[in-house]
């Protein structure tokens, strides 16, 4: 538990680093047909492979040569279908789905995965309509009466405002601001109250948010994969090192509102090794963009 609630005061802090943005300098822009077309393929996955164990959904919506980076899994389509057929008992119920350009991104409560309940947020990227690769972080859940904050750690997407703002230029400016200048002062200008957290062994409040990053040791580090986002809610997947003994993958989900961010939900999960995982790949994204 210890070393458990280590990580959480840390993840907080993921939300004070300086990420790569995916595409940091457009202007917010409707939703594309693209866009739509993989968000549609995205859940065709979750009820046909994932709930029904239809594993001709492989080779419908995914490349043969697909890449993999979940520790649990097999490189490629043959991993993926094997990983169904061990979990007949596999779940997903889909709370979020955000889709930027190639990337969507799936926030969900999942059974059978394992032997507990567990909260998931998957990362597929697209090339053409297929799914071409896929990331995840998986985190037993943790029920909001047991939580330091007595919120869930997963909540139904909520109808976008109109995007006015640049929610992506945003949260980075905060990440860069509060963890790597260290500066406090710049919290009400980027985050307001209530500002409600998802993580079960933080409280909410930017409070908490000063004493983590007061908390944060000097040696820690930050590596930025990718950002995205889709009307208030911005992605945001990291390595982080030197909180614990082994580097922490956490991905986390930002609203923002008004151009302030006002909620912040993440998972994260001790980092597998290449070496040691069964798709021989590394857990994170790469970074995109400039």
């Amino acid at each position: 538990m210890k070393l458990k609630a280590t990580i959480a005061a840390a993840m907080t802090l993921l939300m004070t680093a300086s990420p790569t943005v995916a595409s940091a300098s457009r202007v917010p822009n409707p939703v594309t047909w693209q866009e739509i077309r993989n968000e549609q393929v995205a859940k065709a996955v979750v009820h046909e492979l994932f709930n029904r164990h239809d594993l001709r959904a492989v080779d419908r919506y995914f490349r043969q040569s697909f890449v993999q980076h979940s520790p649990e899994m097999a490189n490629g389509a043959t991993g993926l279908k094997q990983f169904i057929r061990n979990k007949p008992k596999l779940r997903y119920d889909v709370f979020k789905v955000i889709a930027d350009d190639d990337f969507v991104m799936l926030h969900s409560r999942v059974t059978g995965r394992g032997p507990v309940t567990q909260i998931v947020m998957d990362v597929f990227r697209f090339d053409r309509g297929k799914i071409v690769e896929q990331w995840d972080v998986v985190m037993t859940e943790v029920p909001a009466s047991e939580s330091a904050n007595g919120n869930p750690m997963v909540t139904r997407l909520r109808p976008s405002k109109p995007n006015r703002h640049d929610n992506e230029r945003i949260v980075a400016t905060a990440l860069n601001e509060t963890m790597v200048k260290r500066n406090l002062s710049i919290i009400p200008r980027y985050y307001k109250e209530p500002y409600t957290q998802h993580d079960p062994l933080t409280p909410s409040g930017l409070v908490q948010l000063r004493k983590s990053i007061l908390a944060l040791p000097p040696d820690a580090t930050f590596e930025p994969g990718l950002i995205m986002a889709e009307g208030d809610e911005v992605v945001v997947h990291a390595r982080l090192r030197n909180i614990t003994p082994t580097p922490v993958i956490a991905m986390h989900v930002y609203r923002v509102d008004n151009g302030k961010i006002v909620e912040h939900w993440e998972l994260y999960q001790y980092e597998v090794p290449r070496d040691q995982s069964l798709s021989g790949n590394d857990m994170m994204t790469p970074r995109v963009g400039p």
